[in-house]
């Protein structure tokens, strides 16, 4: 195998023992829970085994990120513990029944999806390795998704808009006096 499949590897056998992990502790716990879509009865249940599908895929996404941004490992790792944080008090709220607490964390990921690049790969691993104990892997990666998405549509579209306005540097411009 090549090193430049190590860090990808690693990254996905973690967070398939991770999985494993949690699925083990629920299996030995009465069995594998699912959750209903918008938590109503009458909508379809999503079952916890798709973390071992979704986990894997995050931590190969996110040892790609770290084998391709060797300058910036720092930074990766301080995003994935502060979204892994973000998401276990979201989870950990929610499941002590502090409802204006899950509220307050959950509508701050919208300013946050603002502010913070939280489409990375590091930030949706963290984020749904957080919340997975309490709520399984695929309803978390769903809201990530969405956020992600939100986070990256604002801060690229953000980014090309001020550069369509900002006038080019580089380029001489009949104000600036330059003659041929």
């Amino acid at each position: 195998m090549t090193s430049s499949y190590r860090l990808p590897l690693a990254g996905a056998l973690l967070a398939l023992a991770f999985a494993c992990m949690h699925l083990g502790s629920e299996y030995f716990d009465g069995g594998v829970r699912s959750h209903h879509v918008l938590n109503r009865a009458d909508l379809p249940e999503i079952s916890n085994w798709f973390g071992l599908i979704i986990l894997p895929v995050l931590g190969w996404s996110f040892g790609v990120r770290l084998r391709n941004r060797p300058g910036t490992r720092r930074s990766i790792w301080v995003g994935l513990i502060a979204s892994l944080a973000y998401g276990a008090a979201l989870a950990t709220s929610f499941e002590l029944g502090a409802t204006d607490i899950t509220k307050a964390i959950f509508f701050g990921l919208l300013p946050l999806a603002i502010i913070a690049p939280i489409y990375r790969a590091e930030c949706m691993l963290g984020f749904v390795a957080g919340m997975t104990f309490i709520f399984g892997a695929i309803l978390p990666c769903i809201f990530a998704v969405l956020f992600a998405s939100l986070s990256a549509a604002l801060r690229f579209g953000f980014l090309a808009i001020r550069k369509r306005l900002r006038p080019n540097r580089g380029a001489s411009t009949p104000a600036s006096g330059s003659r041929r």
